[in-house]
């Protein structure tokens, strides 16, 4: 079945995919330091924290 739609996939697609703009042109440096910031918080929020750090930081009981 997923072989069927390769093919079909091949032989209907009518041209190649053009990358968007955000691909071509580089981040502005405040653009990238949204980005990190935004790298840090999600590194923040989904990192474990292991219980002798949670008791260091008063968070849990």
């Amino acid at each position: 079945m997923p072989l069927y739609w390769a093919v079909v996939i091949l032989f209907l697609q009518r041209d190649l995919e053009r990358p968007s703009l955000n691909e071509l042109t580089e981040p502005d440096d405040t653009r990238a330091g949204w980005g990190l910031l935004a790298l840090f918080l999600m590194l923040a929020t989904l990192i474990p924290l292991s219980p002798a750090l949670a008791g260091r930081l008063g968070i849990g009981g």
